[in-house]
């Protein structure tokens, strides 16, 4: 086969090519090529075959993969209201929110210059390790006391502090995502693109999103089982 021609032309073992390192290809200061694999023999067919495998191993060798520069990608500042994402997946879905998954998705498309998590603090282990964890994947978590009022209603909502701090962000940054269903941001969003002329980009359950908030974002991203655990 053509695949077994590659492996074993030229003068040298059957193996040579497991040298290469499939991720990096060769390092600079790695042996010639012409040195690893000698010139080839045999009849024009199996020639110009190796030959074509010298110039591809040519240029791994002095032309190795670049990292992907994301100094030249958009910036982004990133918003999650950690309530709301995690009610509403658990509601519709009973499963939890990936945001690992969102961050890597993320990172694809936009430099990340902020990424702010809204919670509440109870102060339980379980939450702990799961604050802990969003500061593993890059987040900046925020926190605010979990307080119960004597009427038996809670306070705990995170709106005015999420909407000051996309204010703040919203100058420096080229969009702004966020992730949460609650109808109270979508004059937070219009605001922002008539003000600063960015794109701003929704994330929530599509069954608990406000149409209000869905219509105010330029780009909307229905959470579905792709970005659940």
């Amino acid at each position: 086969s053509q695949s077994a021609q590659f492996r074993n032309a030229g003068n040298g073992p059957a193996d040579s090519a497991e040298t290469i390192d499939g991720d990096t290809g060769f390092h600079n200061s790695s042996p010639r090529v012409d040195t690893l694999y000698p010139a080839p023999s045999g009849g024009p067919g199996a020639s110009c075959i190796q030959q074509g495998f010298y110039y591809i191993c040519w240029l791994r060798c002095y032309n190795p993969p670049m990292k992907e520069d994301q100094s030249l990608k958009k910036k982004v500042a990133v918003f999650v209201d950690v309530q709301n994402i995690y009610y509403t997946t658990r509601q519709i879905y009973s499963r939890q929110f990936n945001y690992r998954e969102l961050w890597r998705r993320l990172q694809q498309e936009f430099n990340i210059v902020t990424a702010n998590a809204y919670a509440i603090h109870r102060g339980d282990e379980k939450q702990l390790k799961f604050q802990n964890a969003l500061k593993a994947i890059g987040f900046t978590v925020k926190l605010k006391p979990y307080i119960q009022r004597r009427d038996g209603s809670a306070k705990g909502d995170w709106d005015v502090g999420i909407t000051i701090d996309v204010l703040a962000e919203a100058s420096r940054v080229e969009a702004i995502v966020l992730l949460s269903g609650d109808g109270d941001f979508d004059l937070l969003l219009e605001n922002v693109k008539r003000r600063y002329e960015i794109p701003v980009e929704v994330y929530g359950v599509r069954e608990l999103t406000s149409n209000s908030l869905i219509d105010s974002a330029s780009f909307y991203h229905p959470i579905e089982e792709d970005l659940l655990l």
